[in-house]
């Protein structure tokens, strides 16, 4: 899945905020589409499978609830996700892929920020998804593991206070994102007790 080099796209302020509206209701459509519908296919509790060599949580695990909420992100608590997320990461971002291949869009606008608890994913610097985690379960700490991978050449790291903003650049792989952003959460998930 990779989207080929177009250039960036160069838009006045004005097609911008003509622009983004659209792009706003359509991303946030399809995720809402696609999590109310994974959640009933895959996060039952009967179908619920438990992380490879790590003990049977002991709670069940609740359906994934998303509601869209008129300029908020759609929040999912990462203490939901189990490894069913793969099919999830996979439906979410071939349904972006389609969105950015049938309206050209630059890959580089796709974008997360990893803070401690937290990994907000962005598109055009509109927030759009956000995982949260406990405040035993952190995200950011396993960065660093994450960028001593192949997928360096993809994407760009800075650094503010406590936040790492991790930018993709143009072109990209849109099969790299998504496995960037799923080994961070399948890391979290192994390695956290607080989600075993």
């Amino acid at each position: 899945m990779i989207i080929k080099q177009t250039g960036k796209i160069r838009l006045t302020n004005g097609a911008i905020e003509r622009y983004r509206p659209l792009v706003k209701e359509s991303l946030l459509s399809t995720l809402s589409e696609i999590f109310n519908e994974v959640s009933k296919e895959v996060l039952q509790p009967t179908t619920a499978k438990t992380i490879k060599n790590t003990p049977k949580p002991t709670h069940s695990i609740e359906p994934l609830s998303c509601q869209v909420v008129s300029e908020q992100p759609i929040e999912i608590i990462k203490e939901q996700l189990r490894p069913e997320m793969h099919d999830i990461e996979q439906r979410v971002f071939t349904r972006i892929e389609k969105i950015l291949q049938n309206n050209e869009h630059d890959i580089s606008m796709l974008s997360f920020k990893l803070l401690p608890n937290e990994l907000v994913l962005k598109f055009n610097n509109y927030e759009f998804l956000r995982f949260t985690s406990s405040d035993q379960c952190h995200f950011s700490s396993f960065l660093d593991i994450s960028v001593a991978n192949e997928m360096c050449p993809y994407y760009k790291i800075s650094s503010r206070g406590e936040s790492s903003i991790v930018t993709f650049n143009s072109p990209a792989d849109i099969g790299n994102i998504a496995q960037f952003i799923l080994a961070s959460l399948q890391l979290s998930l192994e390695n956290n007790s607080c989600l075993q």
